[in-house]
């Protein structure tokens, strides 16, 4: 599990960085600043995340699991691993708060990724 964890960090993490690179290129010529972090649309974060992924696992976003909708779903070793993504633009000290705690069905298997 740990590897699977690192891999989706890795892979989404310099997903997110050439996105924000384009971003930045596309609107310097009209003078703006600021890349990816101006917008504030957290599936369009999932998106490039999910569509990163793509190429090495059958993942799929907005996926319906035992009743709940995850952010991400990887069909791996033993089974489905399930992931929360959230843009959290709080202060560090602030606590994550979910819509729904993990149900007792998918937990153990049921992982966060924080960006922004």
């Amino acid at each position: 599990m740990p590897g699977l964890l690192d891999d989706v960090i890795i892979r989404g993490g310099r997903a997110l960085e050439d996105e924000d690179r384009q971003i930045r290129t596309l609107v310097q010529h009209h003078g703006l600043r600021g890349g990816l972090l101006r917008m504030e649309y957290e599936r369009f974060y999932q998106f490039i995340v999910w569509k990163s992924l793509l190429a090495k696992y059958d993942a799929a976003i907005e996926y319906n699991h035992m009743g709940y909708l995850t952010d991400l779903m990887i069909r791996d070793d033993g089974g489905p691993k399930i992931f929360e993504m959230k843009c959290w633009r709080e202060e560090t000290t602030t606590k994550l708060q979910f819509r729904h705690s993990s149900p007792p069905r998918i937990r153990g298997r049921f992982l966060v990724g924080v960006f922004c």
